[in-house]
């Protein structure tokens, strides 16, 4: 997943936004593998180890949604195919050289990697909306009933801990939950300009701090490990 302050992530989100477009060579590879298998990634971004404190250069190819990658994944639909990738690589190898660009790239170690746009921006503008928008607060004033422990954002998800398992129950017989769900949707839908989060797929879950101490040792660690 992209995170918020990289490279990738901030020239997708602009490509996204129609505030700029990706660099030639990376649209000359975009129509490339357009026209190789059938799926167009949204960029392709280059970064140095600098910029990404890795080892090797890489060439991110960022696609706006997981389904969109999958073509490039083997038949099990979770390993990635490899010679692709390494056609990938070669063909952005082939238009350095064709548009005299090797100062620019360094190909020697270079390496490809997929990523989406789409669950990272949900990912990060779920933790970034929940906070400016003080959801939990919300939470707290207009459901005091819930004996609310702890509230957190995880990638893109929503789990509020309550008390004891008998809340969480409770909370789910009389609706509140739902109430709940409603009431946080409501409050970033609002901030989401791609369209991207449905009240359906929105992922909130009710856990309890006696579940947390008697599995997990009281240990938000070991819960999410």
């Amino acid at each position: 997943m992209l995170s918020s302050n990289s490279k990738p992530y901030l020239q997708a989100y602009n490509t996204k936004q129609g505030k700029s477009i990706p660099l030639l060579i990376m649209q000359k590879l975009i129509q490339w593998i357009t026209a190789t298998y059938q799926t167009t990634p949204l960029n392709i971004v280059y970064e140095t180890p600098i910029e990404y404190r890795g080892r090797s250069p890489r060439l991110t190819v960022i696609f706006e949604h997981p389904e969109d990658q999958k073509v490039l994944l083997n038949k099990n639909g979770f390993t990635e195919n490899q010679s692709q990738k390494k056609s990938i690589l070669k063909k952005f190898i082939s238009l350095v050289n064709e548009l005299n660009l090797q100062n620019k790239y360094d190909t020697k170690s270079l390496f490809v990697v997929y990523d989406n746009f789409s669950d990272s921006f949900k990912s990060i503008y779920l933790s970034k909306t929940i906070h400016k928008e003080k959801g939990e607060h919300i939470i707290r004033d207009k459901f005091p009933e819930t004996n609310l422990f702890q509230f957190i954002t995880y990638n893109y998800c929503l789990i509020l801990f309550l008390e004891t398992e008998n809340d969480v129950q409770k909370l789910k017989k009389n609706g509140v939950a739902n109430e709940i769900k409603k009431t946080v949707y409501n409050l970033i839908r609002k901030h989401d300009s791609f369209n991207y989060i449905s009240y359906e797929d929105f992922p909130i879950y009710f856990d309890s701090k006696q579940n947390l101490d008697e599995k997990y040792g009281g240990s938000m660690r070991a819960y999410f490990d």
